[in-house]
């Protein structure tokens, strides 16, 4: 990405939505919104309330099933002849990780109204 977005068709972004502790739906925070803007209260990162103790799971007592998981679906186990892209089980190409930790904890009976 060649910079960061600052405007949507909105305005600035106010708030961000894990879907859940998978690395692929977190770890680019940083490209959408300023820490700063986090930390300052003009945006916030919602989350499940079990986010971050799943979020641990994975990485923790789980890393090395995940990653074996990864490797069958993405194909890093075939030789490069039969590798094919299909969107997912992509490599990284760079970068680094830009996850911000959720600012709002999120019920299963949570309902939300949006305004913008």
């Amino acid at each position: 990405m060649a910079g960061r977005p600052r405007w949507t068709s909105y305005g600035l972004g106010k708030a961000i939505f894990y879907s859940h502790h998978h690395a692929d739906h977190y770890s680019g925070t940083t490209a959408i919104v300023d820490p700063e803007d986090v930390t300052a209260g003009r945006a916030d990162i919602y989350a499940w309330r079990n986010f971050a103790p799943e979020r641990e799971n994975e990485f923790g007592e789980l890393i090395a099933r995940q990653s074996m998981g990864a490797g069958h679906y993405g194909g890093a186990f075939l030789p490069p002849e039969e590798r094919h892209h299909h969107g997912i089980g992509c490599l990284p190409t760079g970068g680094t990780a830009g996850f911000i930790p959720p600012t709002k904890l999120l019920s299963e009976d949570t309902t939300l109204t949006t305004e913008y």
